[in-house]
């Protein structure tokens, strides 16, 4: 998620110092594939914590940062898809895509790190195998989103 949300704002401020369209469709491509990631990380950790915790949502401070960081770049899409003029909507959309970027650092790292605990440490970590299969194939499946390669070979080269 955050490698893709930098790639996200280096387009934007490509797009602020030269603007071609086709930067601006890159930033919101990498923002767009971001917040994905970004949706399914909090659903696969609310997974995590039904069976580690015994309920999903612990109103801990990285789960709401995290959930924070992605109401942000929600946001972003609802400002950006308000402007109909083209190249307005490209430079507001840029502007904001920095902004939100820079409140992923502490939304994600500082505050955080900052905050006291609040949960309890595990003590046993058990998953079922469907879970844990599940979740294997999660990543597999992001990685190959990500890179572009098709998930299962098609067996005839």
């Amino acid at each position: 998620m955050m490698i893709l949300f930098t790639c996200s704002v280096i387009y934007a401020v490509k797009y602020l110092r030269k603007p071609d369209l086709t930067n601006d469709i890159y930033a919101t491509a990498f923002a767009a594939t971001g917040t994905l990631f970004g949706v399914l990380g909090l659903i696969t950790g609310a997974i995590w914590a039904k069976y580690t915790w015994g309920k999903p949502w612990s109103n801990d401070i990285k789960q709401l940062g995290a959930a924070m960081a992605l109401l942000i770049y929600a946001a972003f899409f609802v400002l950006r898809n308000s402007i109909t003029d083209i190249d307005k909507r490209a430079r507001v959309a840029a502007v904001y895509n920095i902004f939100a970027f820079a409140m992923l650092f502490p939304a994600l790292w500082i505050v955080p790190r900052e905050a006291p605990a609040t949960r309890e440490p595990i003590r046993e970590i058990w998953m079922p195998g469907c879970v844990l299969f599940s979740g294997l194939a999660a990543y597999r499946g992001s990685l190959c989103l990500a890179y572009g390669s098709p998930p299962l070979s098609s067996g005839s080269e």
